[in-house]
């Protein structure tokens, strides 16, 4: 490969099979510091704690999954950097390893923070066992506006989906929906770049092969930054189930979950 290799950290000379030196510090071009993001990652974890009390007020789910989204710039210099690297592990085994390692730097902080036992005398058996009202931990990256791509690639993106409306009324009375993508999705709009998926990229590589050589010198080319990705630690809390029963009398009344807003007493 043309150029230096120095600022790629140990792990992904590791996955890339390139014999050289690791660059000193957080400023890896393929991970975008991923690696390296034990700190910051943990910083962020506690911030997104806050508006529900802390970490320390609170009760982790371990039966729900820690969701991780990579941004596809990752896998798209990952590619580029092992094209001539005969040692290099496949992109798909790189992308689990470092959500691996991410998740479990996610769910050790949670572990060593949260409450320790909970009181049996409180609640029912059936809200530690469905975790009910614990929090669930996710983590969104995305790059920094000044992030280099290929200019010579067309991307093949997704097609949007038509999106099916709930509910008719005023936004702060929205019903329905998944919690965490509804949230990556505020946080890609209001994103300055355009996101590219780790699915997208994969396309356009298998579809463009023959830009190979290209993509390797660009790589080539790049010069590390600190600054080129975002972590987004998404935490929202588990459903509180109460079973009663009731009468419907009204079919126009929404079965899912709504808020109720009321001067007097604000959003319930």
């Amino acid at each position: 490969m043309n150029g230096s290799t120095s600022n790629i950290c140990k792990e992904c000379l590791k996955h890339t099979g390139i014999d050289d030196v690791p660059c000193a510090g957080e400023g890896c071009k393929i991970c975008l510091g991923l690696w390296q993001s034990h700190q910051i990652l943990e910083q962020k974890l506690q911030e997104a704690c806050q508006p529900y009390g802390g970490s320390g007020s609170n009760y982790f789910a371990r039966n729900e999954p820690i969701q991780i989204v990579l941004p596809g710039d990752i896998i798209l210099r990952y590619d580029a950097a092992a094209i001539n690297s005969k040692n290099a592990s496949s992109s798909t085994q790189f992308q689990q390893a470092l959500k691996s390692h991410l998740r479990t730097i996610l769910s050790n902080y949670a572990a060593s923070n949260q409450k320790k036992e909970i009181n049996s005398n409180d609640f029912p058996e059936c809200v530690s066992k469905e975790e009910q009202g614990y929090l669930a931990i996710h983590l969104l990256v995305t790059p920094y506006k000044d992030i280099s791509r290929p200019i010579d690639l067309n991307f093949k993106k997704n097609k949007e989906r038509r999106k099916r409306r709930r509910f008719h009324g005023p936004t702060d009375t929205q019903t329905g929906g998944d919690a965490l993508i509804n949230r990556q999705e505020i946080i890609l709009r209001e994103s300055p770049l355009e996101f590219l998926s780790i699915a997208e990229v994969e396309r356009t590589l298998e579809d463009q092969s023959d830009n190979r050589e290209r993509l390797s010198i660009w790589f080539s080319e790049l010069s590390a930054s600190t600054s080129t990705s975002e972590l987004h630690v998404i935490v929202n809390r588990r459903p509180i189930y109460v079973r009663s029963m009731y009468t419907k009398s009204r079919r126009d009344v929404s079965q899912s979950p709504f808020y109720v807003t009321d001067k007097n007493f604000g959003k319930l």
